[in-house]
């Protein structure tokens, strides 16, 4: 029982460190306020767009699709390893990465 406690807990330390290293940034850019290595935020046209539609609404956008990738072809291309099992033929967000706005503010 207790080997299977510390096992829960170290796949969820494992767990969270991954999704904070996958947020962490480095020096400012001086062409804008997005540190370097960072995310780009959410532009301000998608106000509320998550809070309302939540991963799947990104998804519609910029997931990947039989036939696209991205599926609106102006939108930004979601990296490889954002899709479940950190490949795009997934088709699926990685879980761990369906919090879209811990990373990508709204700008």
């Amino acid at each position: 029982m207790r080997k299977a406690a510390t096992a829960l807990a170290t796949g969820a330390l494992v767990v969270s460190l991954g999704v904070l290293g996958g947020c962490a940034g480095g020096a400012t850019s001086a062409a804008s306020s997005v540190p370097d290595g960072a995310p780009n935020p959410m532009p301000a046209s998608h106000a509320g767009r998550f809070e309302n539609l939540g991963a799947n609404g990104c998804y519609g956008c910029h997931g990947a699709s039989e036939s696209a990738n991205p599926m609106l072809a102006t939108a930004t291309v979601v990296p490889e390893d954002h899709f479940a099992q950190g490949k795009y033929a997934s088709m699926a967000f990685d879980s761990v990465r369906e919090q879209c706005n811990t990373c990508h503010p709204q700008g």
